[in-house]
């Protein structure tokens, strides 16, 4: 019996492409998003309120493994299966592949709540959905590197100026940033960490020849404590809390300028790269120098 269900077909498209050659993170998690409302449309369960929280079920969490950089007119797939199911919660597995070789380039696992006034309904598809389309997330798709360290601080913009996290992001929640029902979304949070990230990274490439040497994200997790909307005002802040020989790890929050209230908590696992050979490389001295310089004494 089949335990997937094809929910996305597409490619990749110039545009998706950053300044390291490749497809961007937050389009990864863009088309896992459509292959998320395809799923949920094709094993009938309502979304219409948001796919991302709503009366009866709320995004929790969600897990990114990057697995294969993708280029310009790659043609992709998105198969989706049931990863787990409990009486409180249910999670979503997604592997995005190649069409061609059929090799995995991207795995997504994302983390449902379920409400309190969630109906039998609801959990009698879910269960049916689970009999069905049920199958665990690949050992490749399971968190690695972000299975450590582990943030014990509790996150507030007054922590975050003691422990030196810096400001990187500085907006507000409008056009690209909201989905069509006014909240802001993963792809949408992705997308700002993504616009983020090079105004902590930059100091850090400064050192070395940008043009040769660079950084690929090899996984990000994400922690969602509530989603904005439109026009929110936006700030991330950022620090290192982990580095290696050849990766580091960032860690990102995002507030609401308004309120101060805490978003998202987001880490990213990094590997440092040569962008000329497309692999993988030690961190250069200097630029292991630097980082060591703004890692977070205390998480």
């Amino acid at each position: 019996m089949k335990k997937t269900l094809l929910c996305y077909r597409g490619s990749v498209e110039a545009w998706e492409i950053d300044h390291m050659g490749h497809m961007n993170v937050q389009f990864y998690l863009k088309k896992a998003m459509h292959a998320v409302r395809i799923f949920f449309l094709k094993v009938g369960i309502s979304y219409s309120e948001s796919i991302n929280y709503n009366s009866v079920f709320s995004l929790d969490s969600s897990h990114l493994r990057y697995l294969k950089e993708q280029k310009a007119g790659a043609p992709i797939y998105i198969e989706a299966s049931i990863h787990s199911l409990s009486k409180n919660s249910f999670s979503i597995a997604l592997i995005m592949k190649e069409l061609l070789s059929k090799e995995p380039c991207a795995s997504f696992l994302l983390s449902y709540k379920l409400n309190r006034n969630m109906n039998e309904s609801l959990l009698s598809k879910l269960k049916k959905c689970h009999l069905r389309f049920g199958m665990k997330m690949p050992t490749y798709g399971m968190p690695r590197g972000l299975a450590s360290p582990k943030v014990t601080t509790k996150a507030s913009i007054e922590v975050a100026d003691k422990i030196g996290m810096k400001e990187t992001f500085l907006g507000v929640a409008r056009g690209e940033y909201v989905d069509e029902d006014g909240l802001i979304g993963p792809e949408n949070y992705m997308s700002i960490i993504s616009n983020a990230v090079p105004n902590i990274l930059s100091n850090a490439l400064s050192t070395v020849d940008k043009s040769r040497f660079g950084g690929a994200a090899l996984e990000y997790a994400f922690d969602y404590k509530s989603f904005g909307s439109l026009g929110t005002p936006l700030i991330v802040r950022s620090g290192l809390i982990d580095l290696g020989n050849k990766t580091f790890t960032w860690l990102h929050w995002i507030f609401d300028v308004k309120t101060n209230e805490l978003l998202l908590e987001a880490k990213a696992v990094v590997i440092a790269l040569d962008l000329k050979e497309r692999k993988s490389i030690e961190i250069p001295i200097t630029m292991h120098r630097t980082l060591s310089n703004i890692l977070l004494k205390t998480i």
